[in-house]
């Protein structure tokens, strides 16, 4: 959470309750060790749906420049990305009535003048080397 937005209580509640149960901290410190992002590039170029994408600014998990990465890899769906600034990686508890607003604009269809392909342009080197995309 970025200042000046503070986590629910619930929420603090919930993952306190949750590091608290018998084996769960050694399961989360496990989870952590062998956790792999995979190849997001490869996953994200076979989504075809419309997709909105939402970053805040002060994201410090994930910097809100991955959000144009992402655009740039969902080369088979047509997107819209919006950075939020003053919002971070929790979004949707720090300015709830902007995300909650956002995207039902976006699910009624009130974005898609915005949506937009990207399409992939091959490096001089993957040309030389004859990729294919």
């Amino acid at each position: 959470f970025t200042r000046p937005h503070r986590p629910p209580q619930e929420l603090i509640k919930i993952c306190h309750d949750m590091r608290r149960r018998i084996g769960r901290n050694q399961e989360s410190d496990l989870m952590i060790q062998q956790f792999c992002t995979g190849d997001p590039e490869s996953v994200l170029a076979k989504v075809q749906a419309p997709t909105f994408i939402m970053w805040g600014m002060d994201n410090l998990t994930v910097g809100h420049l991955d959000a144009d990465v992402f655009e740039h890899w969902l080369t088979s769906a047509p997107t819209t990305k919006k950075k939020y600034q003053g919002a971070g990686h929790f979004m949707f508890f720090e300015i709830p009535d902007k995300i909650n607003r956002d995207v039902r604009d976006f699910l009624n269809g009130d974005m898609d003048d915005k949506l937009r392909m990207t399409q992939r342009v091959l490096s001089v080197n993957e040309k030389q080397a004859g990729c294919v995309c």
